[in-house]
């Protein structure tokens, strides 16, 4: 579907390609695979492993199911705003239209191929800075940190910031003549990153730019 967006678009480059959430999904597949797409910036990142909400998954798939019932629907879909706020969401009533689509993102997205996404990246050296927030409700760190282990993040390059500044980690991130990879890890901000952090998400969408346009 990108693809088909693009190209009757007439865009060939996207110099930085920004997702949130089951949106990084896309982002590991496009990074991959689409020559197109020069750096990325993925916020609250999902990854190899379904979240601890949606566990277990079987569950999930058989309520999304229902959901795409032509009959079933109108019930169960009033019923998803309720599961998304018992999830940790705080939604307001105009963006109750889009959850059966986030559901079904969810469901089709084929998770065992994302870590040869994510390593294809990294054989690639496709810049990126991953941020996410260690007091995220939806998704565990830990899905976060592996995928950008997967990426070629070591130990110790991960970044903490705590009340507007760096408090571990290289401040300046990995970077040399080919490669910019940075993962920054906020103390808050919750599953929406870039809303209290935007200050520094704004300065890392501008640091991919410089290093893409340098190359």
């Amino acid at each position: 579907m990108l693809t088909t967006i693009l190209n009757t678009l007439g865009i060939c480059r996207i110099d930085v390609l920004l997702s949130h959430s089951g949106g990084t999904w896309l982002n590991y597949k496009a990074a991959a695979d689409l020559q197109c797409v020069k750096s990325s910036l993925l916020l609250n990142p999902l990854g190899k492993r379904t979240l601890r909400p949606l566990r277990p998954f079987v569950v999930f798939k058989l309520f999304a199911r229902l959901l795409r019932n032509p009959f079933l629907h109108s019930k169960f879909n009033k019923s998803l705003p309720f599961i998304y706020k018992f999830s940790g969401f705080k939604l307001a009533e105009e963006d109750f239209s889009p959850l059966p689509v986030a559901v079904e993102t969810i469901v089709r997205t084929d998770y065992e191929k994302m870590q040869g996404y994510a390593e294809k990246m990294s054989s690639k050296k496709h810049p990126f800075v991953m941020a996410t927030t260690q007091n995220d409700q939806f998704v565990e760190i830990q899905i976060a940190i592996e995928m950008a282990q997967h990426m070629g993040i070591e130990e110790g390059e991960i970044t903490e910031y705590s009340n507007g500044s760096a408090t571990s980690g290289d401040a300046v991130g990995k970077y040399d003549d080919t490669f910019y990879r940075r993962v920054i890890l906020f103390e808050k901000g919750g599953h929406l990153v870039h809303k209290i952090n935007e200050t520094e998400i704004v300065q890392q969408i501008l640091q991919l730019v410089a290093v893409v346009s340098s190359h």
